[in-house]
């Protein structure tokens, strides 16, 4: 994660402004179930349908001194120390991920494609593999790597602009709430800040919002946190805080 260099002293006092968070490797957003091959259930969720929760519309590869460490697809995780098997190849261009979940006949292919679009096939018994669900690993690397305070693909929002947002992405904006989270009864908010985030290649192309809050503690310094939300206002990663 980027370090927060130019911080508004002036807002508060503090020794230390990055933003400290496990990143996938690779992030990729579920666009579509085929629900007749998705045994998963409602483990794996249409991405920005309203009726899923955002933990399952997800693809993300954690890696571990250049191994695989765990994926995430939809709620569930695969992990090796847990007996599922990962194997990382490539077909062509192509990345290709290999996973066999332990104790079942289940076996899991995801292939991302060049265009940064990918598809995930499955199958079980031995059955010849079929889609899935297809993804797009396309727009959530800029918003994992964008520093709201420094960078110019990032606009803050004015209380008009806010408002006037589809109530989808405020619904499910509003639904984060970060002194609870950080622990409730120890933290205030002192302010909010909302940033319009755009593609590095394509200004036009919002990819997601940021949060960027400003605390009071009450057993030490204030502190300031980012929450990441995608382009439909569904959250996208931990909060980050400075400490």
């Amino acid at each position: 994660m980027k370090f927060i260099k130019s911080l508004v002293i002036s807002m508060v006092s503090i020794h230390s402004t990055s933003f400290a968070a496990t990143t996938p490797e690779i992030s990729c957003r579920v666009v579509k179930v085929i629900e007749d091959q998705n045994w998963m259930e409602e483990g794996l969720g249409t991405y920005g349908d309203p009726s899923s929760d955002s933990d399952s519309q997800k693809f993300e590869v954690f890696t571990k001194n250049g191994r695989l460490a765990d994926i995430q697809l939809g709620q569930s995780s695969f992990e090796p120390s847990n007996g599922d098997v990962l194997l990382r190849t490539t077909e062509g261009n192509n990345k290709v991920f290999k996973i066999n979940p332990a104790d079942t006949d289940i076996e899991l292919k995801v292939i991302l494609y060049p265009s940064e679009r990918g598809v995930v096939l499955t199958a079980e018994g031995g059955k010849e593999l079929a889609i899935m669900a297809t993804l797009d690993c396309s727009s959530l690397k800029v918003l994992e790597s964008t520093d709201p305070l420094l960078e110019s693909n990032a606009k803050k929002m004015t209380a008009k602009q806010i408002a006037a947002l589809p109530k989808s992405i405020t619904d499910h904006m509003s639904k984060v709430d970060v002194p609870s989270e950080l622990g409730d009864g120890y933290y205030d908010v002192k302010s909010v800040k909302t940033f319009r985030i755009f593609d590095t290649k394509d200004t036009s192309l919002v990819v997601g919002y940021i949060d960027f809050y400003w605390l009071s503690y009450t057993e030490g310094e204030d502190i300031t946190a980012l929450v990441r939300f995608d382009r439909n206002g569904l959250r996208h990663g931990d909060i980050e805080t400075n400490n």
